[in-house]
């Protein structure tokens, strides 16, 4: 599953225009992130009728109630590191903190997968 949040369902207007700012899902409230993870999810299941167990963020943009809503619907895989990736501003926010950091590279070399 890959989800974009400005323009996934259901539609939950986070600026004056979402479109124009795109916002990366992890700003939404979490009840909005857990319906648009939900939709998106049914969808895909009901498409291939196909269990989704992996995922990777829209923008990379990942934390860890995302992770969390992710295990809520199943999923047992991210995909969503980018491990040496640069020329790129990545937002993020660190897992088990509440700091957002704009990064323009890893430096340190990372699994490109991970359990969830």
């Amino acid at each position: 599953m890959h989800l974009h949040a400005w323009n996934s369902p259901p539609e939950y207007a986070l600026t004056r225009d979402d479109f124009q700012y795109t916002p990366y899902l992890i700003e939404y409230p979490v009840e909005v992130m857990r319906r648009k993870i939900s939709s998106l999810t049914d969808l895909l299941q009901d498409t291939f009728g196909q269990k989704m167990i992996s995922h990777r963020a829209g923008r990379w943009a990942f934390n860890a109630t995302y992770a969390e809503l992710l295990r809520e619907y199943g999923y047992l895989v991210d995909c969503s590191v980018t491990p040496e990736w640069t020329g790129a501003s990545l937002k993020v926010i660190q897992m088990g903190t509440v700091e957002q950091t704009t990064l323009t590279s890893y430096e340190k070399p990372i699994s490109c997968i991970r359990t969830i």
